[in-house]
């Protein structure tokens, strides 16, 4: 009985380090997120073949749009991504700061309205977007938790 013990133990053992090891050794794949349509919006239309890259320090001023056939989408702005399948996560450095971001979409009245939340702030910081797409128009103001900032206003157009 002690030898049989001993093989039960020894099956169960090799067993779970299979199992394991076959968990962990397991590829961890991304949403793989691919756009079907892109618009940026800010206080004024972009020239021809200015971009996010070439904005400088106003940058934060403009969202690019990316969104994708399954609802899916990510908007750029401000040097983050904030997106609607994942949060993203920033490490605080010296030269960004960091956080958890996530990014909710919902329709009011034929009105895109995005919300930019950073859940790492208390209380939670939001930016709220909302995109008129027949006037290509939007309205983005900020609020964190009993106060509301002044609100941006600007054009949108589409990049595709």
């Amino acid at each position: 009985m002690n030898l049989n013990m001993k093989e039960h133990r020894f099956k169960l053992s090799t067993v779970l380090v299979f199992v394991l090891f076959t968990l962990f050794s397991l590829e961890v794949s991304a949403y793989d997120f691919v756009y079907k349509e892109t618009f940026v919006c800010g206080p004024k239309k972009l020239k021809e073949f200015e971009g996010y890259k070439y904005l400088g320090s106003n940058r934060w001023e403009y969202y690019f749009f990316n969104l994708s056939e399954d609802g899916n989408f990510v908007i750029l702005n401000d040097d983050i991504q904030w997106t609607s399948f994942s949060d993203t996560t920033l490490y605080q450095i010296y030269q960004q700061n960091g956080g958890v971001f996530t990014a909710t979409h919902t329709i009011s009245n034929g009105i895109d309205i995005y919300k930019l939340i950073n859940k790492s702030l208390e209380p939670v910081w939001i930016k709220t977007v909302m995109v008129d797409r027949k006037s290509m128009t939007y309205v983005a103001r900020v609020s964190q938790g009993d106060t509301t900032y002044e609100p941006a206003m600007g054009v949108c157009v589409m990049q595709n």
